[in-house]
């Protein structure tokens, strides 16, 4: 029964074809497009497609400091100015929160509007926000940026964005290697019934 169950059951060996050719598929596209996505070949893509992934509006790179006092704000905004931004956080937290009393509080990141009332008063000039109590002095580094800088910062829609690449160009692949011949006298006969 279990042998001869396609052929009683039209509906049944249409839904097993289905699955057996999703499955190739699924195989086929784990060989030829995932394979390939790695971390040069994102960066790659991004470099080539940078544009692609500009924001609507423009969002704030850098760092919130909320300081204990305008002195050590200061000598912060002097410190910080000639390390990389990824070494900002250790930089204070080594330097200047090193005591039994810490004197910077800080938060880095990419901010867009209304994501930090801080920084929306301080870069995007929006509206006034209160400062921390024992941080009563906040100021910002970092700068406006329109996209980002690093292919890491978009995430899923460069990943999605990828993968779309990389199936087109083996599709484009297979269709240049493989020639397409139409046999006229079959598909005179398709249409005639």
């Amino acid at each position: 029964e279990k042998e001869h169950l396609e052929h009683k059951q039209p509906e049944f060996r249409l839904q097993v074809q289905e699955y057996r050719d999703s499955l190739l598929l699924s195989e086929i596209n784990n060989r030829e497009v995932k394979s390939k996505m790695n971390e040069s070949g994102l960066k790659s893509y991004f470099d080539e497609h940078r544009s692609d992934y500009h924001w609507k509006e423009s969002r704030y790179k850098g760092a919130v400091l909320h300081c204990i006092n305008k002195r050590v704000a200061k000598q912060a905004r002097k410190f910080l100015k000639h390390l990389p931004e990824k070494e900002w956080l250790d930089a204070i937290r080594l330097t200047f929160n090193a005591g039994a009393i810490p004197q910077i509080q800080a938060e880095t990141g990419l901010f867009s509007p209304g994501d930090n009332k801080f920084v929306d008063e301080l870069v995007f000039k929006t509206k006034a926000s209160t400062s921390l109590m024992s941080f009563p002095y906040t100021i910002v580094m970092g700068k406006k940026v329109k996209g980002p800088d690093d292919y890491k910062e978009v995430g899923e829609r460069l990943l999605s964005d990828y993968q779309s690449y990389l199936e087109q160009r083996w599709v484009a692949s297979l269709r240049g290697s493989s020639k397409v011949e139409i046999n006229q006298e079959v598909l005179k006969t398709v249409n005639n019934h």
